[in-house]
Order: C-alpha cells, then sequence, then structure tokens
C-alpha cells in the first residue's frame, strides 16, 4: 500500500544549532560509523555514485531521556537500509526535499512537511532525494506498547503497529507543536538530573497522540465509546485530584486511577471536554498558581525561580515560555506590576 503525504506544514525552522552537530562529512562511509553508533547500522546504496554530492552528509543528534531528535541529511540521492530493532520507534518528518520510506507491505513518499511513523521491526528503506533533509523523533517503543495495554485495561491481543504515513491533519498540527518543544528544550541545554522527568512527560503525551490518532493495531479497541467513555463526574474526580495535588509528581496513570478510569478514557475525555490533555491542564493550573503568588505582595522576597521551583518547574526556559504564552507578560513582569500601587 502506497500513498504521499502533501506538504502542509513546513519545518525549514527547525534546527538543532552546531552544539549538536555530529558529523559533516562528504565521505559516506566516514559517516556510515557515526550514523550507525547513534541509530542502527546500516546498508546503502547510491544509483548516482559517479555524480557529486549537492553538500556534505550532516547529522545533529540530541538526546533527550527516552527521546531523541535528530536532523540528517545525505547532500546525494542515497537508499539507507538500517537493521531491524524492536524496541525503538521513529517519527519523521521531512523538513525540504522527499523522501520514500519502504517498510513491510508500506511505502509512503513524504515531501516537505510530511510525516510518517516507522514502528514496525519488519525491514525498512529511506530512499533520500538529492536535496532531502530530514528530522527524527526517537521514540521507545517499549514504552508505546505499555501505554496502550494500560490503555486496555492490560489486555494484549496482538504486536502494536502503526500504519505508516501520518495523514489526519490535527495529528500533524499536535507533532508541530510537540517538535516545537523539543526543540526549544535542546535549545536551552538538556540536563539529564533536571529535565528528565519532563521529557518523559512529554513523551507520553506524544504516545498519548500517537496511539489516539494515528491508526495502528489497536485502533478499534482505542476508539471503542460506550460504558468506557469518561463520565462527567469522573471527569470532575479528576479536575478535583488535579487541582488538590497540584504541588505533587503526580502522573496520569494516578490521575486515572484517582478519578475511577481507564487512562484512554481520562484523555479522551479531556481532549472532547476541555479540548486540552491532563498533564497539559495540571501544567496551566500550576502557571496560574505561580501567577497567584508572584501577585502576592507578602512573598515579594522570594525569588521567581523559587516560586516556580516549589509548583514543579525545573526548567526555568521552559517555564518562561510557558507562562509567558498563557499570561501574555513574562513572570518578571508580573512580579513587577504587584509592586505598583494602587
Amino acid at each position: 500500500m502506497s500513498s504521499e503525504i502533501p506538504a502542509t506544514e513546513h519545518l525549514d525552522a527547525f534546527s538543532l544549532g552546531g552544539r549538536y552537530l555530529c558529523v559533516s562529512t562528504p565521505d559516506l562511509v566516514e559517516a556510515q560509523a557515526t550514523i550507525g553508533r547513534i541509530y542502527r547500522p546500516f546498508r546503502w546504496k547510491t544509483p548516482y555514485s559517479l555524480r557529486p554530492a549537492m553538500a556534505p552528509i550532516s547529522l545533529h543528534h540530541a538526546p533527550l531521556g527516552d527521546v531523541s531528535l535528530s536532523t540528517i541529511s545525505y547532500g546525494r540521492a542515497v537508499e539507507i537500509q538500517p537493521e531491524a530493532d524492536e524496541g525503538a520507534m521513529i517519527v519523521l518528518a521531512t523538513l525540504e526535499g522527499c523522501v520514500e520510506v519502504v517498510s513491510g507491505a508500506q511505502q509512503t513518499r513524504c515531501t516537505a512537511g510530511g510525516f510518517a511513523v516507522i514502528s514496525s521491526p519488519q525491514t525498512t528503506k529511506f530512499i533520500y532525494g538529492e536535496t532531502c533533509r530530514v528530522l527524527k523523533v526517537g521514540l521507545d517503543k517499549r514504552r508505546a506498547e505499555a501505554l496502550c495495554w494500560r490503555f486496555l485495561g492490560g489486555s494484549r491481543k496482538k504486536r502494536l503497529d502503526f500504519d505508516l504515513a501520518m495523514t489526519d491533519p490535527v495529528l500533524r498540527q499536535r507533532w508541530v507543536a510537540f517538535v516545537r518543544l523539543l526543540v526549544q528544550m535542546a535549545h536551552t541545554g538538556f540536563d539529564n538530573r533536571r529535565d528528565v522527568p519532563m521529557a518523559t512527560s512529554l513523551q507520553e503525551m506524544l504516545l498519548a497522540s500517537l496511539l489516539l490518532g494515528q491508526p495502528n493495531a489497536h485502533s478499534d479497541e482505542l476508539g471503542a465509546s460506550g460504558s468506557k467513555t469518561l463520565l462527567s463526574r469522573q471527569l470532575r474526580r479528576a479536575v478535583d485530584f488535579i487541582e488538590n495535588h497540584a504541588d505533587e509528581a503526580i502522573t496520569a496513570s494516578r490521575i486515572a486511577q484517582e478519578s475511577g478510569c481507564s487512562e484512554r478514557s481520562l484523555w479522551r475525555g479531556f481532549a472532547s471536554s476541555m479540548n486540552t490533555t491532563p498533564m497539559r491542564y495540571l501544567r496551566d493550573l500550576r502557571l496560574r498558581r505561580v501567577r497567584t503568588e508572584l501577585l502576592n505582595s507578602d512573598r515579594q522576597r522570594e525569588t521567581v525561580i523559587a516560586v516556580a521551583s516549589r509548583w514543579g518547574f525545573a526548567h526555568m526556559g521552559e517555564f518562561g515560555r510557558h507562562y509567558r504564552t498563557l499570561f501574555g507578560e513574562s513572570p518578571t513582569q508580573t512580579r513587577g506590576s504587584s509592586r505598583v500601587p494602587t
């Protein structure tokens, strides 16, 4: 089965910068060792071996806990066939040019702005055009499977594989937003001790969006409604639990447990009733609690960092961006406005 993804989202602005440059060379053999070490060993062939390369082979790679972010270009038309890896999955976005992806019986052609989900342990081939540059989000497939089994109440009937072509426009828009967050996290410098919990939460959001939005082997069960739909009282319990425990390190699975529903119902309920996710609702609630304290004249001696840290924000760059997005001003501006006499 073959499909072509139209270029609807242009991602050419996504760049990891020199900090994450792993290799830049015109020699494919020289680059093969580095690329194979970061991903998987691979075989390659090019039909234009006598033609000069358009540009050097370039790989940028940012490990972000269990998630990785990479951009790669080969500067020539080349076919890459990596070794299969049952524990890994990749969401690929084409930044420039065109790449054909062949995985088992599925095949898709991604032009700029197109996405593909590589999740099958079957042999996969990537056929890159001369000017192609792609961005890859590397995920742990075992975490995707574990989340799927939790959504399904622990039952596992068949292997979790996704359709190769990502065609749903809403899901693609969400992935653009997710990728922006990953790029921002990389640009501010990823700290394993400080940022792993944030990366883990983001990966859960990424995987949940795939499970509920990208066709896969369990889509019929994951999309089931009826008695498994989140009831209003369960949603109220979930919201109450989040509001009463926002200063704690809570997870989506605990929220679901406390509200008496499955994680799948929890995610779907927040999406359909509140147009958000449980973890984003928690984050925005924490931001509002921070704002309340910054406006409190009794807490003027506390630094913004101290207030934000008390509400679970370990990464100040990410905190500042989310705060400005939600309130239209920086935390410092909020603190300053609280000192204006009335």
